[in-house]
């Protein structure tokens, strides 16, 4: 519902499924009564006509063959929805209809318990978006659970995360590409999945010992995922050690366009077999990148430096100062 003001008069659109209707009052509040009556009737819907089999996870396939497939996110947005419905089967099994918003509360709590409020924040915002698409797209006379619940809010002193010199030992141990992948996580702090998967050789410059972070992933209208350049602003690059620079030839006898011969979901998944053997549970890949920032931030590097190495912006720069300037606020990852 739309409401907008002409002249001295109010005008209200509605807008669902294709079907427009619209009228105009002498007053604001005679709109949105009108919009809301108009809404009801136009989601009125058969209950009778929703497949027993309409679970929580054949609407969250149709949304992403409806809606994600059409985003310039779609592929971390089809793993989000991958990871939910893999992870949580007792809330993806259920009716459509029988979702309630004690079970959002429920999913809440086991999401915080395996990941950070970041990750629970962008997944409720998944299912507040499937719920909203229910109702107004499809039509189910359903009301949305996540409506009511709140996001999670981040701990300023951070997670005490625990991996010892060993296991990281352990982890260096991988086969060439990996080794070399994490060992640039941890000494460049460049992203993992969004920058240094996507490096190709042209961004390696032997003789002045820098990487260049320049480019993304982009897909086009055909859905076609193609390599481009990042904005100068986002540019940036990140002095390397002759070390670092010998383990990247490595990865030259594989002969492939981009540096790192293995993908993303790859690397992932040999990451959370390493953590599965070695009896780790709460680590991360990203971890290797707070452990960089840490390092700088030990080393007292002032706020404009931090932000250009790191790619964050000055006022996320001061935070990350704050978070890892005590001891109580660290993340402990192993050397």
């Amino acid at each position: 519902m739309n409401i907008r003001r002409r002249g001295n008069r109010w005008q209200v659109q509605v807008r669902i499924r294709g079907i427009f209707k619209s009228k105009t009052f002498s007053d604001k509040k005679s709109c949105t009564l009108w919009g809301i009556e108009v809404e009801k009737k136009l989601l009125q819907f058969d209950k009778s006509q929703i497949s027993k089999d309409t679970t929580v996870e054949v609407m969250i396939w149709k949304y992403i063959e409806d809606f994600t497939n059409f985003k310039k996110s779609y592929v971390a947005e089809t793993y989000r929805w991958k990871k939910i419905i893999k992870d949580y089967q007792w809330l993806v099994k259920l009716h459509i209809l029988e979702v309630s918003p004690e079970n959002i509360i429920q999913f809440k709590k086991q999401r915080l318990k395996n990941d950070n409020f970041r990750s629970f924040n962008m997944d409720l915002g998944l299912l507040n978006n499937l719920f909203k698409k229910c109702r107004k797209h499809y039509r189910y006379p359903i009301s949305n659970p996540c409506i009511d619940i709140e996001k999670a809010n981040e701990n300023k002193y951070g997670r005490s995360i625990s991996f010892s010199p060993k296991h990281y030992r352990q982890l260096m141990k991988a086969p060439i590409p990996y080794r070399v992948f994490f060992l640039l996580c941890r000494h460049t702090g460049a992203r993992p999945f969004s920058e240094l998967s996507k490096l190709v050789w042209n961004d390696i410059d032997d003789i002045n010992k820098v990487i260049y972070i320049r480019r993304r992933m982009t897909t086009d209208k055909n859905g076609k995922r193609n390599l481009s350049l990042k904005t100068n602003s986002a540019s940036r690059q990140i002095p390397i050690s002759d070390f670092l620079i010998r383990q990247i030839r490595l990865l030259k006898k594989y002969k492939t366009t981009l540096v790192f011969p293995v993908k993303p979901r790859g690397i992932n998944s040999y990451f959370q077999r390493f953590k599965k053997r070695n009896g780790i549970e709460d680590f991360q890949i990203y971890d290797l990148r707070r452990k960089f920032v840490k390092t700088l931030v030990n080393k007292d590097m002032d706020v404009k430096r931090l932000a250009k190495l790191t790619g964050h912006s000055w006022s996320h720069a001061e935070t990350l100062i704050e978070l890892y300037s005590g001891e109580t606020n660290l993340r402990v990852v192993g050397d």
